[in-house]
């Protein structure tokens, strides 16, 4: 049965050794990472050299970056072979030196006899992924955030654990002012704002401030499989529309719950979703609040 105690025996290895260990090389370029991301269905990707590992490239380094670089730019007076030339820039740097391009993506090691709490302390407190690592210093494997809540999931048996079945308006820290994007406002704009914020993800309200869909920083690289980055000129509804008919994988009707949701809710719901945030909506779809992975794994192990 799981309890605290049994969280503190067990190796974190046990889970993180569900998984082949995926990475890329300090040579590979960031459209190289993005392409091994997106086949692997992964958020983010080690790099290492020389087996060594130098750290973590993810999507919300990939936005930084692409927020860096169009800066940089005059858009109103770029023409599709200008943006072509933008994007196969863009594409082609190394991903070295991209990594904690948005100073949110910190590479942490662990020991590799740390235990599930060892780590999920870590993730609870912002850490979306750790390392765990040999005394030598290579990685022998990764655990994530939603790595850890699907094996509670998995672990923790359906309404019978107290602390799960308190409802989110019941706990204070979930309830908050939440930053929309505007469905009208350019994407170009939006991937600027989640790069500022040091945001993954944001929801997109519509004129009257109601729900209608989430951007993430993930969603950088359906633009960049189309060979031109100039397609973020278009509105962040439009674009987002074009990101549900490519990612046909993903489940967008759950990026939502109401208040009177329970925690245990929420954790199954992320878990099934593969999704970071759920955002709390009142009656009339107004966003009032957020539970994220972190938050969830605080809960837990507080």
């Amino acid at each position: 049965p799981f309890t605290m105690e049994w969280m503190e025996r067990t190796k974190a290895m046990t889970l993180a050794g569900q998984r082949r260990l995926v990475f890329v090389t300090e040579t590979a370029s960031l459209g190289e990472a993005v392409q091994m991301m997106a086949s692997e269905d992964l958020r983010s990707i080690p790099v290492v050299e020389h087996g060594s590992p130098l750290g973590f490239f993810d999507f919300m380094d990939f936005c930084a970056f692409f927020a860096t670089k169009i800066r940089n730019l005059n858009i109103e007076g770029m023409d599709e072979e200008a943006w072509e030339e933008f994007t196969a820039d863009v594409v082609n740097t190394p991903v070295r030196g991209l990594i904690d391009c948005s100073g949110n993506n910190p590479y942490i090691p662990f020991p590799e006899d740390a235990t599930m709490m060892d780590i999920s302390r870590a993730l609870a407190a912002g850490a979306r992924r750790v390392a765990l690592v040999d005394q030598t210093g290579r990685m022998r494997g990764i655990v994530s955030q939603s790595a850890v809540v699907k094996f509670l999931c998995g672990k923790i048996p359906m309404g019978q654990w107290a602390k799960l079945l308190v409802t989110l308006e019941q706990i204070p820290s979930f309830s908050c002012e939440i930053v929309s994007l505007k469905g009208e406002m350019s994407s170009i704009e939006a991937f600027l704002q989640l790069a500022d914020l040091k945001y993954s993800s944001l929801p997109v309200s519509d004129e009257e401030g109601l729900l209608v869909g989430a951007l993430s920083c993930r969603d950088l690289r359906v633009a960049m499989a189309t060979g031109n980055l100039g397609i973020l000129t278009r509105c962040v509804t439009e674009y987002i529309s074009l990101v549900r008919r490519q990612a046909v994988k993903t489940v967008f009707p759950f990026i939502s719950c109401k208040p009177t949701a329970t925690l245990e809710h929420v954790m199954h719901r992320l878990s099934a979703s593969r999704i970071q945030r759920v955002y709390i909506v009142a009656d009339n779809r107004k966003p009032i609040g957020v539970a994220t992975l972190g938050m969830v794994l605080r809960e837990i192990i507080q």
